[in-house]
């Protein structure tokens, strides 16, 4: 079953840095077909934060699939229909 986390405001340098560091880290995610969406406003904001999450996910060895958007209806079809 696929799992979609979803990262609202994620080019927060202050709040989405941590949290990408948490899930990407999380050993409980492994193996679990999760797909982590993160989502902001500002494209050059969500692209530096899709770079700095690679690189978190080359470091730990993450197998979650990372993707970006700056639409949440993208990110969350179901929610804004």
């Amino acid at each position: 079953m696929l799992m979609k986390i979803v990262i609202i405001g994620a080019g927060s340098a202050s709040f989405g840095r941590g949290q990408i560091v948490d899930l990407l880290s999380a050993k409980d995610l492994c193996g679990r077909s999760v797909r982590l969406v993160l989502v902001d406003t500002d494209p050059t904001a969500l692209d530096v934060m899709l770079q700095f999450a690679g690189r978190v996910k080359a470091q730990t060895g993450s197998d979650l699939v990372l993707e970006g958007t700056t639409d949440r209806a993208v990110a969350l079809p179901a929610l804004t229909t």
